[in-house]
């Protein structure tokens, strides 16, 4: 099973699934991994994953941007890029959709 949060160590930037309690210094970021198992009558061999990271900067931090973007296409997963302001916290959020399929062993 892929350990999403062990993986996005390798980027360098401080993530956490959904929330975090006290934000660290930015830039930072959550995801959120929505899955869907199926398979055949015997097991469920296929995970399907509909994953969105959203990273938070104080501006617009394209060192960290290339970072992500670097781990997402070393893995070889098609995204999706929005980036806004958000007024009330006063910093951006640039969020990444992307899927993937995972398949166990039988």
């Amino acid at each position: 099973m892929v350990d999403l949060e062990k993986e996005l160590k390798t980027i360098g930037i401080k993530f956490k699934n959904l929330y975090w309690q006290k934000a660290p210094a930015y830039p930072y970021g959550i995801y959120d991994d929505v899955t869907l198992h199926r398979g055949d009558d015997e097991k469920l061999r296929v995970v399907e994953h509909n994953t969105s990271l959203e990273l938070y900067s104080e501006k617009i931090d394209v060192d960290a941007e290339k970072k992500i973007e670097g781990w997402l296409e070393g893995k070889g997963f098609e995204f999706e890029k929005n980036r806004y302001w958000i007024e009330s916290e006063k910093h951006f959020q640039t969020v990444y959709d992307f899927e993937f399929i995972e398949k166990k062993g039988a």
